[in-house]
């Protein structure tokens, strides 16, 4: 558990490096609309992996409810297939408790 918290704060500085590094390089973005002058570098990068994470986290949140839609799928049939297997053991059983009654009942 401590290797964790070492490795994000070991992300954590080697971020802040970064970013004071590239604080001073500037360059402009433009738009349909328009210009933005002087923006640093490391905002663009950060704004658009921020971009990259929230488009992927639909896609990835719909793979997880279909792997659990399918698990829980998978469970009620299991499910539904045992009750059947014991239902029928238990109609077997009360066959056999049956048969072996009646042929104590012949011969009392």
């Amino acid at each position: 558990m401590l290797w964790k918290y070492i490795v994000v704060i070991g992300l954590i500085v080697l971020i802040s490096l970064f970013m004071g590094f590239n604080l001073e390089n500037k360059t402009n973005i433009s738009f349909i609309f328009g210009t933005v002058t002087q923006v640093p570098v490391f905002y663009i990068i950060l704004i658009s992996f921020a971009v990259g994470v929230f488009s992927v986290v639909p896609f990835s949140l719909l793979g997880k409810l279909r792997s659990m839609l399918k698990k829980n799928k998978k469970k009620k049939a299991d499910e539904k297939e045992l009750k059947k297997e014991t239902e029928e053991k238990e109609v077997e059983e009360t066959e056999t408790s049956n048969k072996k009654e009646g042929r104590r009942g012949k011969k009392k």
